[in-house]
């Protein structure tokens, strides 16, 4: 009987478990980002804020002004290829927010 139990308990938990899965590498390439955003960015890590990481291929950012824009425009294959070296992480594009 205890075995029976044992085994629905852990049933239940390995289907929580992989449900959550999608969720957490979600969460792991965006704290993967944050950890690794003075590397990426460089000085303009502070003026540049993450808002999203589309299906771990397309970054979203905001900045504050057109001059950053323009910066990161001009930059971006070589944030991309510093996404990839540091973070691990193989995004296809950055698009930039102005706010």
């Amino acid at each position: 009987m205890e075995d029976l139990s044992f085994k629905k308990v852990a049933d239940v938990l390995k289907n929580y478990l992989n449900t959550n899965i999608c969720s957490n590498e979600k969460l792991s390439a965006n704290l993967l980002l944050s950890q690794n955003w003075q590397v990426i960015f460089k000085e303009l890590a502070d003026k540049v804020k993450l808002l999203n990481l589309k299906d771990n291929k397309i970054l979203f950012v905001a900045v504050k002004n057109s001059s950053i824009l323009y910066n990161i425009s001009c930059n971006k294959a070589k944030i991309i290829q510093s996404i990839k070296e540091s973070a691990g992480l193989e995004i296809l594009d950055i698009k930039v927010l102005i706010r």
